[in-house]
């Protein structure tokens, strides 16, 4: 029960994600520096099952985990671990080439259904975003498959699940129509879509508060945290909002020095 959505400009890119979670669950942790042994990593905390559904790592990477409830609801087995140990597991590897091996050797029938996104970003000498490339992962409880998404937007539901995803979807469609630059792109379709527009998003309520809007609301589960990632050469940014973001608060920034970026991808 999530949504994220990611732009890129010409020196950064920048993640939003929001957090939809059982009221009865409990309050995560924020962010939390965890040095690896071969990384050093910024994410908040699961207490309930001691892993993260957000990471960033020092080398310019954001990893995410949403639950596929789109998937085949079959059983898992006995020996269930919790999705977000995937996350941290991910976030301690500095290459993305050994990421994929590692997931490609991985044994996911413990796990429930999951869609993963990996953001490697490698720069110009200028400090120029030279390319970002977006994997994702979907796990639907029979196969593992990889996939590049063909928007930057994404979200899952555990209730009314298809009609809830359209409704989403159509609310980052309306914000996203693109025109054409003839000038500066040969025709090709760009977005208009900036920082603040995926910020009003993430904290919109269409048709209205409930179950259908990104900032969600339901009697038993709620949007618990939003997060806004920006990710440049030097640095990444996290500002992590406790709550729905629908409310007026000011976050909690933690700022992580970025080493040289990922080159293989």
């Amino acid at each position: 029960m999530c949504t994220i959505s990611w732009l890129v400009d010409t020196h950064r890119y920048e993640v939003f994600f929001n957090r939809d979670e059982q009221k009865s669950r409990p309050v995560a942790l924020p962010p939390q520096f965890v040095n690896h042994t071969s990384t050093l990593s910024l994410m908040p905390i699961d207490p309930a099952g001691g892993g993260s559904w957000l990471a960033a790592t020092e080398y310019g990477q954001i990893i995410a985990l949403l639950n596929l409830y789109q998937a085949d609801t079959k059983a898992v087995s006995s020996d269930q671990q919790s999705r977000g140990l995937l996350v941290h597991q991910l976030a301690s590897i500095s290459h993305w080439q050994l990421q994929l091996r590692w997931l490609n050797e991985l044994n996911c029938s413990p796990y429930r259904p999951f869609s993963l996104f990996i953001f490697t970003p490698t720069w110009h000498n200028q400090n120029q975003l030279k390319q970002l490339a977006v994997h994702q992962f979907d796990w639907n409880n029979q196969t593992l498959r990889q996939q590049q998404p063909s928007i930057s937007f994404f979200s899952s539901s555990s209730v009314a699940t298809q009609a809830v995803l359209a409704n989403r979807q159509a609310c980052y469609d309306a914000l996203n129509t693109p025109f054409q630059d003839h000038q500066h792109d040969k025709g090709k379709p760009i977005s208009r879509l900036t920082s603040m527009d995926l910020l009003h998003l993430h904290q919109s309520h269409q048709p209205e508060a409930s179950a259908y809007s990104i900032c969600m609301h339901r009697a038993d589960a709620q949007t618990v945290s939003f997060s806004h990632i920006k990710v440049n050469r030097q640095q990444t940014a996290f500002d992590y909002y406790s709550g729905s973001p629908c409310q007026t608060h000011q976050p909690q920034r933690f700022l992580l020095p970025n080493k040289s970026a990922c080159t293989d991808y």
